[in-house]
């Protein structure tokens, strides 16, 4: 399983976003959004099921990763 880095940023207008600072070997990237780190976070994990389901759909695999997030 592949480790990935995501960074939780606040905005200036208060909210937080989560994302990947770099596709880290994988064909893809994945952002998240909130109003506090767990929505943002909730949110960043919410997009990857996405993904996955949509790779199923397709006949496409997912990688499993296991998230590091940072908080900036």
């Amino acid at each position: 399983m592949k480790k990935v880095k995501v960074n939780i940023e606040r905005g200036a207008d208060g909210s937080y976003g989560a994302y990947m600072p770099d596709m880290a070997g994988l064909d893809f990237t994945l952002i998240g959004n909130g109003s506090t780190i767990d929505e943002a976070v909730a949110d960043f994990y919410n997009s990857y099921d996405e993904l996955k389901q949509m790779n199923a759909q397709e006949g496409r695999e997912t990688p499993e990763v296991e998230f590091d997030f940072n908080i900036d």
